[in-house]
Parts: C-alpha cells; structure tokens; sequence
C-alpha cells in the first residue's frame, strides 16, 4: 500500500487527530490557571470542575486509540525510509547502554543479572536463532521486537514481584 496517498494518508491525518484530540483532554482534565502541578498529591485537581474532568476523560479515551492508526501509519513510512529506521535502531542501542549501566550501578530496582537482558541483547540472541536454529527463528524473527518486549517487560514483572514479596 502507498502510504503517502489514499488509506495511508488518511491514516496519517487519523493519528494526528487523536494526538490533538488526547492533548486537549488532557489540558481539559489537568489545567488549572493557578498552576501548583508542582505539589504533591495532585491538589490542583480540586479546582476542575466533575464536568470538566468528565468531558476531558470521555475524550481521551474515545481518541487514544486513534493513536493506534497513527503508529500504523509511522510504521509503513518508515518501511520506506532508511534514514528513520536507523535512527529508530540507534535509540535502542542508546537504551540498551542507559539499561545496562542503571542496572550495574544498583540505580534501580532489578537485580543485576537483568543487565543481560537488555533489549540490544534480546534481540541479537533472536537473530543468532535464527541462523543456528533457521526451523525455529524463521517464526521469531518476523516479531523480532515484540518478543524483545515481552521477554524484558516479562522478566522485569516477574524480579518485581519478587522484590515486592521481600518488602516490609
């Protein structure tokens, strides 16, 4: 499909509807002309009207799939745009360096050996399947990311809950 003209093109116009839609609910359930979003415990909230948090939820939540279109539409231009995915490929290695260091250095919550769980790591043992084992990775490789997500989402929940069992 060409994504610069017919369904694509409307998916682009479709996306950006529901990033500006989702912006004005949100200014609809957060603004507040004195400010304090800088306090704690969400006091600035007490000022908002229920009709108006109602109207900006009501909104937020009938536009944020169209999200959904929108990242569609971002995929099939990147398909056609080298430039865009290797910048796309840079971050994950940027994230995947910031991951390793904040974990080695005892700045988060995980333990250590989650170091090596790492999306870049994930990801190259996904390749490495699919040349030593090609029966196997010709099945993983075409969702290459979404089972990066999953084993690194998945291993971080399960070192949560167990972190969460040992506190007082």
């Amino acid at each position: 499909m060409n994504s610069n003209g017919g369904l694509g093109r409307l998916a682009g116009w479709i996306g950006l509807a529901g990033a500006f839609l989702v912006g004005v609910a949100e200014f609809l359930i957060q603004f507040n002309a004195a400010g304090g979003y800088e306090g704690a415990g969400y006091q600035y909230f007490k000022t908002i009207s229920s009709d108006r948090l109602t109207l900006g939820y009501y909104i937020a939540v009938l536009s944020a799939p169209l999200y959904i279109v929108g990242y569609w539409f971002l995929e099939r231009m990147a398909a056609h745009n080298e430039p865009l995915v290797n910048i796309l490929r840079v971050a994950m290695v940027a994230v995947s360096v910031i991951w390793v260091v904040l974990i080695l250095r005892g700045r988060t919550a995980l333990p250590k050996w989650m170091a090596v769980f790492n999306p870049l790591t994930v990801l190259a043992l996904i390749f490495g399947l699919y040349f030593a084992a090609p029966a196997i990775g010709v099945y993983i490789l075409p969702v290459a990311m979404n089972v990066t997500h999953v084993v690194v989402f998945g291993l971080a929940l399960l070192t949560c809950r167990k972190t969460a069992s040992h506190e007082p």
